[in-house]
């Protein structure tokens, strides 16, 4: 329930602008469950609720 995007509750992490679900978040590590299934390279962003986004990160990078 923390980790939402609408409404924007803690963090909100997108895979290719669509919202995914976390799972668990350290201070290394992010967990989140992938909205669609990982055919093709797609960027990952954080939106955090103080306003702050994160540079965008390259996922789903195992394609043929």
């Amino acid at each position: 329930d923390r980790n939402r995007c609408v409404p924007l509750r803690g963090n909100c992490v997108r895979i290719n602008n669509v919202p995914a679900g976390v799972e668990a978040v350290t201070p290394t590590m992010l967990v989140v469950r992938l909205p669609f299934s990982c055919v093709a390279p797609a960027p990952l962003t954080v939106q955090t609720q103080g306003g702050g986004t994160s540079v965008p990160v390259t996922v789903c990078t195992n394609g043929p």
